[in-house]
């Protein structure tokens, strides 16, 4: 299970079988969580906060979250 919490509660769960891996990671951003958040908060006006990840420093996620103009904020 993968999940985010907004300011004003849970933003997405998104459920999935085996291991989170970059390509999964990506997919899950692209298919629920942006645009569960872009119809929250709208487009552009929100930011991703994650930890230094191995799958979240993956030029896969890196790259797709730089196309979608996500601003990232990462916490190691």
């Amino acid at each position: 299970m993968w999940g985010a919490i907004g300011i004003d509660g849970i933003v997405g769960i998104h459920v999935f079988q085996g291991n989170l891996n970059a390509p999964r990671f990506k997919a899950i951003l692209k298919d629920s969580l942006i645009p569960q958040v872009n119809d929250r908060y709208g487009k552009g006006t929100w930011s991703l906060a994650q930890d230094n990840d191995p799958k979240h420093r993956a030029s896969i996620a890196q790259n797709f979250l730089k196309t979608q103009k996500v601003l990232l904020k990462i916490f190691f």
